[in-house]
């Protein structure tokens, strides 16, 4: 794992929280101070996995905030209950620019690249702050960005006018917060714009078991399907868009999201470290974190 690069915060010290699980500043500490005191061996199966990193701790590598300044990332993942929650903020960049959305693939720590019926792409559309939309689809070995529209990375290359034509076969959608029939495995979703904990919040609670059950109509020869989930490693694909068109069937699954180059950022890491946490100390934390998260809002 590489070591993380410091880059400083506008906003100095903050609070902040997952849905579920809620944290504070240095409250990493505190759970991983109790996990190891012994309230709950660390093989209980009853066990949660949280991330975070933030831009006074440092990131994995320096972001790219061609639409805003990453500020922090917070997540949860239960495999107990499938429960996958991640919450991400970004301050505006030099150009006072912020993502309107973003897109998601998540996995215990190696580069998927290449790989179909895998993981889970992950579509969080908040150009309506007030109703946002998330779907998910899965990855399709290319680029999380065209997974609603491509269902592998298979390219197709003419040899007589030497172009390469896009993918032919259809994405392969798994749930969407549009779709009556598959929109339980959103339990939440917002967008927060404050300023409390950064200039704008995005937060979104899944039911990450919908999308690990799912079968993919493209396997894979090699690890098989994943879905959505870490645990004491983590890689991630986090990328924000800003000015983009969204366009969904009658079915409420993507058929557009068209973008410029010049309005999207991004921050990919592998190998990254997760925490394991007992979901009674998790539980117990909660509490306390958000009576301060209340204090530092009043």
């Amino acid at each position: 794992m590489n070591s993380p690069t410091q880059r400083g915060s506008k906003r100095g010290a903050w609070f902040h929280g997952v849905p579920g699980v809620l944290a504070v500043a240095g409250a990493g500490l505190m759970i991983g101070n109790a996990a190891h005191a012994g309230i709950v061996g660390p093989e209980d199966d009853n066990c949660v996995y949280v991330f975070e990193q933030n831009a006074q701790t440092g990131f994995y590598n320096n972001p790219n905030d061609e639409v805003g300044e990453l500020a922090f990332i917070e997540s949860m993942y239960n495999p107990n209950t499938g429960q996958f929650d991640w919450t991400v903020g970004y301050n505006a960049n030099g150009d006072g620019e912020l993502p309107e959305g973003f897109s998601l693939t998540v996995n215990d720590g190696p580069v998927p690249d290449h790989i179909t019926g895998y993981l889970a792409a992950v579509y969080f559309d908040a150009t309506d702050p007030n109703n946002p939309i998330v779907s998910a689809y899965a990855y399709n070995g290319d680029d999380s960005a065209t997974s609603h529209k491509y269902g592998t990375s298979d390219w197709v290359y003419d040899a007589n006018t030497d172009t390469w034509s896009p993918p032919t076969d259809a994405p392969d959608p798994i749930a969407s917060s549009l779709d009556p029939g598959t929109a339980s495995f959103l339990n939440s979703a917002s967008v927060d714009t404050s300023g409390v904990l950064a200039d704008v919040v995005f937060s979104m609670s899944l039911d990450a078991g919908a999308i690990n059950s799912h079968v993919p109509a493209y396997p894979n020869n090699g690890p098989g399907w994943l879905g959505l989930a870490y645990s004491t490693s983590i890689g991630a694909w986090q990328h924000g868009f800003k000015s983009f068109n969204a366009q969904y069937d009658q079915d409420g699954y993507l058929t557009q999201w068209e973008f410029d180059r010049a309005t999207y950022g991004w921050y990919d890491f592998t190998d990254g470290a997760a925490e394991k946490v007992p979901e009674p100390v998790a539980a117990l934390l909660a509490p306390a974190a958000l009576l301060m998260l209340r204090r530092r809002s009043a």
